[in-house]
């Protein structure tokens, strides 16, 4: 009982790296040092579709199998848990690409963003200021002639307020 479990985590494991491949470019738009992580991902991965060797996660979930007293199944991973069970077997080429393409669009994101971080840090021109604070304001603590985010956009609802300049 207790391999059969332990298997059943390494899929899911199995199946949640195979979406840290597909997805892993976009995660870093939010998370950015998990790009570090994803280029090594991307290229196992490329070696898995290109070379064709085997996984070591799939052997793994087979000897969890195989001791916990189910029989293991043939081929890989893909081959059991994903073509013609959550798509057909056709669609694997579209599949593929549509994985390259948001490899592709994860790393241009990323690498923009770094670019922008980057040219920021190094003192070029981060672009237009807004004309108030948009720090969070602390309730019970004013700084004269700094208006906060959250009062700058109640005074613009009011018709005929005065804004505060900083």
């Amino acid at each position: 009982m207790t391999y059969r479990f332990i298997a059943d985590v390494v899929v899911v494991v199995h199946a949640a790296f195979i979406m840290f491949v597909a997805v892993g470019g976009l995660v870093a738009w939010r998370w950015p040092r998990t790009l570090w992580l994803h280029v090594p991902a991307v290229g196992w991965g490329l070696g898995i579709v290109t070379v064709g060797y085997e996984c070591p996660l799939t052997p793994l979930e087979k000897w969890f199998r195989r001791w916990g007293g189910e029989e293991p199944y043939g081929g890989g991973f893909v081959d059991r848990y994903l073509e013609d069970v959550i798509y057909p077997d056709t669609y694997t080429p579209l599949l593929r690409a549509v994985a390259a393409t948001l490899i592709a669009v994860g790393w241009a994101g990323s690498f923009v963003r770094l670019r922008h971080a980057r040219r920021s840090s190094l003192g070029a021109d981060p672009g237009p200021t807004p004309p108030y604070d948009v720090r969070p304001s602390t309730p019970g603590r004013r700084r004269r002639g700094v208006v906060s985010a959250g009062r700058a956009s109640a005074e613009r609802r009011r018709p005929g307020s005065r804004r505060l300049r900083a």
